[in-house]
């Protein structure tokens, strides 16, 4: 018969304990608040140790927006061969640190070239002397693409595409960040 006490004091006990000491500290649940006081939920949480922001970078990692970012989703007809040679230019506007998010696909494989060059006004204008400058960031054949830009220079930032079929195909085209939907859509020209 005495056996039965100690038995249910010892679930006791041991309810007791588990509830107090080991769920804040191995999980991090505390109900009673004792894990806070004794800093077991501490023993849970990962040490953290502080560092300063990567040196060197051209813009700012964290900064705010005036604007909130936009979403679109575009459809970009790509002509056949008969066409502009199959040929066409999809641009954005970005001032440099802005993010794009996008992604594309199509039903026939494209070719791409992912680019961005500073603004041909302002360039004409006299914004700036020399050369316009013209940076590459992807290209490649494929059905479809996705990733991220953070804008290196203020300019026109996209995508010039090309159709091998004689038939035109309709390119999808999801956009997310901060951008301006222009000069837009540009069809390229046989070039002499």
């Amino acid at each position: 018969m005495r056996l039965l006490p100690q038995l249910g004091l010892t679930a006791l006990v041991a309810t007791a304990v588990t509830v107090a000491f080991v769920l804040p500290a191995e999980y991090g649940i505390d109900p009673t608040g004792l894990g806070a006081a004794t800093g077991l939920t501490r023993l849970d949480a990962p040490q953290e140790i502080r560092v300063e922001p990567v040196a060197n970078v051209p813009f700012e990692i964290a900064r705010p927006h005036e604007t909130p970012y936009r979403e679109d989703t575009i459809m970009v007809r790509v002509g056949g061969l008969d066409e502009f040679y199959g040929q066409i230019e999809y641009k954005l506007t970005m001032q440099a640190g802005d993010t794009l998010l996008y992604s594309w696909s199509s039903p026939e494989e494209l070719y791409y070239d992912f680019h961005g060059h500073a603004d041909p006004e302002a360039h004409a204008e006299g914004a700036s002397d020399g050369p316009m400058e013209v940076m590459t960031y992807a290209t490649g054949r494929a059905f479809e693409a996705s990733g991220v830009l953070t804008a290196p220079i203020d300019g026109i930032h996209g995508w010039f595409l090309a159709n091998r079929k004689m038939e035109p195909v309709m390119m999808e085209l999801h956009l997310a960040g901060w951008y301006e939907l222009g000069p837009g859509l540009i069809s390229l020209t046989r070039r002499e």
